[in-house]
């Protein structure tokens, strides 16, 4: 997925592995993707892959953390918390789950 204002995963990871590389493996990087919130909630099933894949992508690149904003499905949380290898931050916001919840599902921070 690439749309408008969005970074490819490509990209995305050229830009976290020059950061890596000028200030080597004491920084926190934390990496954000922005896909859920170009779509509405009940689109964020059909786009759950692609913020793995970026997850992924992104650690592998030399990111410490994966940043997802507008991420609230608990479901959706766990699978992402489960699937990529970065301690996950989300936002706070109304719909969020609560700390309990997002605890258990492996959330490290909440913003």
């Amino acid at each position: 997925m690439q749309a408008a204002g969005l970074f490819s995963t490509e990209d995305q990871c050229a830009r976290i592995s020059a950061i890596r590389v000028a200030v080597g493996a004491g920084f926190f990087i934390n990496a954000h993707t922005d896909v859920f919130m170009l779509a509405g909630a009940a689109d964020h099933c059909g786009l759950i892959g692609d913020v793995v894949a970026r997850g992924q992508a992104y650690a592998a690149a030399g990111a410490s953390g994966l940043f997802v904003l507008i991420m609230n499905d608990i479901a959706l949380i766990k699978q992402v918390c489960a699937q990529v290898p970065l301690p996950v931050n989300v936002m706070m916001h109304g719909t969020l789950p609560d700390r309990a919840d997002l605890q258990t599902a492996g959330v490290a921070r909440i913003s």
